[in-house]
């Protein structure tokens, strides 16, 4: 089964290609991801994307990947307007973004800053987790560091096993990736 991943940005693109890589690629499934050139752009282009992927690079399932800062699902969901089959796609929303999975991973911030880190709670209610994240690591490195070079040093130790525990996108997510691991095709 091939599946594309469409993302908003590059460092969304680097993050899961490397998730991919490293926990999925011997499963019997092909991953590509593609970044949508900003979130306008991944609501806006939805159509666009679903159709290249599907009838252009020939996947047989479309996983669209929005982050937003607000709690809640139900508006993200509807602004996606795509006219296919529904069992082809699906939207995966990141609560408050990318970063609040990075923080819910205690194990691998411990290992990248040099010292205990453990979740405090549920990360997917941290206000400004890129913010929080940029400042632990300031406090690291002497300086903040961008969302790519924030990506490389995260992705090498995370789990997003570890990340589910505390993240309940993050655990939605690897929920959606077992299922279709489970059954052989996407629900």
């Amino acid at each position: 089964m091939k599946i594309a991943l469409i993302v908003e940005g590059p460092s969304d693109k680097r993050f899961f290609e490397k998730l991919y890589e490293q926990f999925y690629r011997h499963t019997q499934f092909e991953v590509f991801v593609r970044p949508a050139g900003g979130k306008p752009r991944i609501f806006n282009k939805a159509q666009h994307h679903f159709h290249s992927c599907i009838y252009g690079e020939g996947a047989d399932h479309v996983i669209f990947i929005v982050d937003i800062d607000q709690s809640t699902e139900v508006n993200t969901l509807a602004k996606f307007k795509i006219n296919g089959d529904p069992s082809k796609y699906s939207v995966h929303v990141v609560i408050r973004e990318l970063e609040a999975w990075f923080l819910a991973d205690g194990n691998c911030l411990s290992k990248v800053l040099d010292t205990l880190y453990q979740p405090s709670g549920y990360t997917d209610k941290i206000q400004n987790p890129k913010e929080k994240l940029q400042m632990m690591f300031k406090k690291k490195f002497g300086y903040i560091l961008t969302e790519m070079e924030m990506v490389d040093k995260i992705i090498e130790h995370f789990s997003l096993d570890s990340a589910s525990q505390y993240n309940n996108s993050a655990r939605k997510f690897k929920d959606k990736l077992s299922e279709f691991l489970l059954q052989g095709s996407p629900a």
